[in-house]
């Protein structure tokens, strides 16, 4: 099978360098010689491991859009928002800004006014890549931007009068909101953000919290708009881009960070082909507002790793999260060569596949050993470095086409991942 050739190529190719920085001076250089003699003999088995629908049938007519969310709530409820509001036929950014404001509402803990957003857009078939990682006014920045772009016509009081209008007076509590709300129970209690508590107690999943988008502020001082972000030619193939720079993962310098990091990826696919992949991260809560989407807080250092890959053929955008260094990820799928799938069934092999993930001080490596085989797993173990076992590394979200005459996009969810998309729900 040309996916085992592949990733058994992978193998032997693994760079003197990382090795080296992981293994540090207690291995020796016949440790490293032992190390390849024995990836060549390794032969990698690909499995799908659940039997779950991980994505959509393209259709010839598609009618409605799909509302991708990491929960069900969140793709229910913007998916009555978006019928509300489809009539007005706003751009695919235009809905992308909208979701991201429905977000903030939703899950301000990782999406915030104030914290890290990026943007890849695919409109009119012109894509787009922000990332708008500034101290503050990050989303202010964005729909200041997307006009400057001519993506979008909407200013912020625009899209809080839209909330108004459109927004479900009650939103539902989800669950990574709630253990925020208890991780934070002292900073927003004192802050008189009791509204989202009951009896003392945070609001569980499920319950439900007014909202009022006329509160949240709306004046702004930003003047400039933000170019586009640049992205790294990918050395691994001449077809691929990414938004990190995969010559340190071939030095052998990781990208890991500490701390607590919360995270969202949402998305949006449109019947006509327009897309909006949208992921947004915030650190450390440092000063409550009322309106909680607009609190002071930590701005990640990191960017949520995105590789984009087109051919003549076809097209796959990846984007990697939920991990200590999500980039890695990327970086091995890219060794693997996965842009060489033909069909989204063979991605899903690809993606499925058991990860492992590089960390240091200590030296040691985590592996999905129930992803994988015995015999691999024995490989690992035998070569005298530390292995630990990991249920689930992070998780991988795409966005292909393998047909780019019908510009026909397909949201692959990482079947690691409770994801939920209108389209299959």
């Amino acid at each position: 099978m040309m996916i085992k050739k592949r990733l058994k190529a992978f193998i032997t190719l693994i760079n003197l360098s990382i090795l080296v920085a992981l293994l540090g001076l207690s291995f020796s250089c016949s440790t490293y010689m032992s190390y390849l003699s024995k990836q060549d003999a390794l032969s990698v088995e690909l499995k799908q491991i659940k039997e779950q629908p991980l994505y959509c049938e393209t259709k010839a007519k598609q009618k409605d859009y799909n509302i991708i969310h990491e929960s069900e709530s969140g793709k229910e409820e913007f998916s009555k928002i978006i019928h509300t509001i489809k009539n007005q036929q706003y751009s695919i950014s235009e809905l992308g800004l909208i979701y991201t404001l429905y977000n903030t509402f939703v899950r301000p803990d990782a999406t915030n006014w104030n914290g890290r957003i990026q943007f890849y857009i695919q409109q009119n078939k012109k894509k787009l890549y922000f990332d708008f990682n500034d101290e503050k006014d990050n989303f202010n920045k964005a729909i200041k931007t997307f006009k400057h772009f001519k993506i979008s016509s909407l200013s912020t009081n625009q899209l809080i009068n839209i909330a108004t209008r459109a927004f479900p007076k009650k939103l539902t509590v989800q669950k990574k909101f709630s253990t925020y709300l208890e991780e934070n129970k002292g900073k927003l209690t004192s802050a008189h953000l009791k509204k989202f508590f009951r009896l003392n107690k945070p609001l569980q999943k499920g319950e439900t919290f007014r909202v009022h988008p006329k509160s949240y502020r709306t004046s702004s001082t930003i003047k400039t708009a933000k170019a586009q972000t640049p992205l790294f030619s990918n050395t691994q193939n001449n077809y691929s881009q990414c938004n990190f720079d995969s010559k340190l993962y071939e030095s052998g310098i990781f990208i890991i960070h500490d701390g607590k990091l919360n995270e969202n990826v949402f998305s949006i696919i449109a019947p006509n082909g327009d897309f909006i992949m949208i992921a947004s991260s915030s650190g450390e809560l440092k000063k409550p507002k009322l309106e909680l989407g607009q609190s002071d807080v930590m701005v990640p250092k990191f960017n949520t790793p995105l590789c984009i890959y087109k051919d003549t053929k076809k097209e796959i955008i990846s984007l990697a999260y939920q991990s200590r260094d999500a980039g890695q990820l990327l970086f091995h799928l890219n060794q693997y060569q996965y842009f060489n799938s033909s069909s989204i069934k063979e991605l899903i092999e690809y993606t499925s596949y058991a990860r492992h993930l590089f960390l240091t001080n200590p030296p040691r490596m985590l592996y999905e050993s129930k992803r994988g085989t015995p015999k691999e797993l024995n490989h690992f173990l035998s070569l005298n470095f530390p292995v630990y076992h990991a249920k689930d590394i992070g998780l991988v979200h795409s966005i292909s086409n393998f047909d780019l005459s019908n510009d026909k996009h397909v949201f692959l969810q990482d079947d690691r991942a409770d994801t939920h998309q209108s389209c299959i729900d």
